[in-house]
């Protein structure tokens, strides 16, 4: 049971490093995007993080009350994970691709493309959306923009 108690430890410091990477990447305002499936498939990515994180700890947490090896800083410790996590979760929020991920997307489409589009990509803005999944009015968010 010793194991048990030791790998919560871990995993809370592994998720709460990928909590707060997931924020960090968020405030920057992504990861240079070559696309808008890009940006969306980081939303998504960045959103599962959030949801599987507090299922993780909370799911172990739980194994360990059972078994009775709780103690005050394994509680913490997966306190401060759910709290990160409902954080990071919140801050998502809907997706909206940022004006500095849509001024880059457009730089990326002005040129390079293919003659035939007058050098530009069009490709850029493709988006597949899942059917299951989050889905997002595309066309509303880049009417927005001023995109088409």
């Amino acid at each position: 049971m010793v194991a048990l108690t030791d790998f919560h430890k871990a995993q809370c410091f592994f998720v709460l490093a990928t909590n707060i990477a997931a924020l960090v990447v968020t405030r920057r305002g992504g990861l240079d995007p070559q696309s808008l499936q890009q940006i969306y498939n980081t939303w998504i990515f960045l959103k599962v993080i959030a949801i599987n994180s507090f299922f993780l700890v909370t799911f172990t947490m739980l194994n360990l009350y059972l078994v009775g090896m709780l103690s005050w800083y394994t509680t913490l410790m997966s306190s401060l994970v759910t709290v990160s996590s409902v954080v990071t979760y919140t801050t998502m929020g809907e997706f909206s691709p940022s004006q500095f991920e849509m001024k880059y997307l457009a730089s990326i489409a002005a040129s390079g493309g293919p003659s035939e589009c007058d050098s530009k990509q069009p490709g850029v803005y493709c988006y597949l959306p899942p059917k299951f999944f989050l889905h997002f009015d595309a066309d509303r968010i880049l009417h927005s923009y001023g995109v088409y």
